[in-house]
């Protein structure tokens, strides 16, 4: 399979940090000749259904359809979203529940057609928006304290899922030496897509 990444912002407009560790990532991909494509969700016209499983990829939005296209070619997919103690982006949770779900134990054939190779990644990049559960996190990586929807990717044709958080910006819109490091390990995640 040809080297594609899919990258898939989902976090408010707002959010600086999340979204400068996404475009160094996406500047290092493109830097080594690999095909990239940028998926914004917040721009997606989606509903917020609890029947995800009621949905055939022909019933699917538009902005889903393309989603899925990009991802079932895609040799790796990179999730960036932010989180604060009690939730994740609520935009990015409806874009994982709509397209990663399960229908009758199994995943949505109906949207997704059959997997049959397991060789894709997946990332998910998130800031922790709060500083106490940032705290929390940093002495003890407890991933509870991430609070990521709880989904089988492996499933999907995720063969490696590699999670990595981030924590918040004491300057706010400051790209602090605490940044420029974590920019410089978007760039070297990259280098290994």
């Amino acid at each position: 399979m040809h080297s594609k990444v899919v990258i898939i912002n989902a976090f408010e407009p707002e959010d600086f940090f999340i979204a400068q560790l996404s475009k160094a990532y996406d500047d290092a991909i493109i830097e080594r000749g690999i095909s990239a494509e940028l998926l914004f969700v917040n721009n997606m016209s989606f509903s917020f259904t609890p029947f995800p499983d009621q949905y055939t990829y022909d019933t699917l939005e538009p902005d889903l359809q393309k989603s899925v296209n990009a991802i079932k070619g895609a040799s790796t997919v990179a999730f960036f979203t932010s989180a604060n103690k009690d939730k994740v982006v609520p935009i990015f949770t409806q874009f994982v529940a709509r397209l990663f779900h399960l229908k009758g134990g199994t995943i949505n054939n109906d949207i997704w057609g059959n997997i049959d190779a397991y060789s894709k990644t997946l990332r998910i990049i998130t800031v922790l928006d709060d500083p106490d559960t940032w705290k929390q996190f940093r002495n003890n990586r407890k991933p509870s304290l991430v609070p990521m929807p709880k989904i089988n990717f492996g499933l999907f044709g995720f063969g490696q899922v590699f999670s990595r958080t981030f924590g918040y910006l004491k300057e706010g819109y400051v790209l602090n030496e605490y940044a420029r490091k974590s920019m410089k390990a978007m760039r070297i995640m990259a280098e290994k897509d």
